[in-house]
């Protein structure tokens, strides 16, 4: 389930251009409203703990400035997960606010919209609403680790969000006839390089042309490709025909 949120404000909004961690602390506060232990709880797989939720980035027209962002009203954006009670939890206590407060700065909701995001045919074309970041932990011939970030036209880049798609599949206890599952670029690729809690992550914007189980694509629309995505990562649409 997603559900998009659009907000107004009598002055621009200005952020830091790495905002990650404050719109997933604002997800996490106002879901633990309904939910208390959200922040703490998810389905586990192998003793790994999964946050069910993806998030796009902000919409809206902006200019860019010293190492931040400065948002026009109106802003939106998109929260979607594999459970609708989190979603209902959302919308409920948007509804109940009057304002919304990013660091200090005002917010009022002017829409929302809640769909089901249904997969009906395989393959569709998706494009993003937040970079896809993909990544391995390598050991160097000094024994030093080292994060490797595919990008989407390296082999493992696919292997690895599909392995990603089935692993959360068998955390939520999706029952599937088959694991078959595919992700193609279709169109150029925009590198990404965002700091989150004073690390660097490198994700990609771009067309992508997803195949296989209607199953497993759902679940990349409901909880995102690839890694990191509670963080702001992974979020994709259907893109629209013209």
């Amino acid at each position: 389930m997603k559900i998009v949120l659009a907000f107004e404000s009598n002055k621009s909004i200005d952020l830091p251009i790495s905002y990650n961690h404050m719109l997933q602390s604002l997800i996490f506060k106002i879901v633990s409203k309904k939910l208390p232990d959200f922040h703490e709880s998810g389905p586990l797989y192998n003793s790994r703990q999964f946050r069910p939720f993806v998030f796009s980035r902000i919409k809206g027209k902006h200019t860019l400035y010293n190492g931040r962002i400065s948002f026009q009203s109106p802003i939106s954006f998109s929260i979607a997960s594999p459970f609708d009670e989190i979603i209902q939890a959302i919308g409920n206590q948007f509804l109940k606010s009057e304002e919304l407060d990013i660091i200090g700065q005002k917010l009022k909701l002017v829409q929302l919209d809640v769909s089901d995001q249904k997969v009906k045919e395989s393959p569709i074309k998706v494009i993003t609403l937040s970079p896809i970041t993909v990544r391995s932990t390598l050991v160097t011939p000094e024994g030093k680790k080292k994060s490797y970030y595919y990008n989407p036209f390296e082999k493992d880049f696919g292997i690895q969000i599909r392995e990603n798609l089935l692993r959360k599949a068998k955390a939520i206890g999706l029952e599937l006839s088959n694991d078959e599952f595919s992700i193609k670029p279709i169109s150029k690729m925009k590198q990404r390089i965002i700091k989150y809690k004073g690390f660097t992550i490198i994700a990609w914007d771009g067309k992508f042309e997803l195949s296989g189980n209607t199953e497993l694509i759902k679940l990349a629309f409901n909880w995102g490709l690839g890694s990191r995505n509670a963080q702001g990562f992974g979020m994709v649409e259907l893109m629209r025909k013209r």
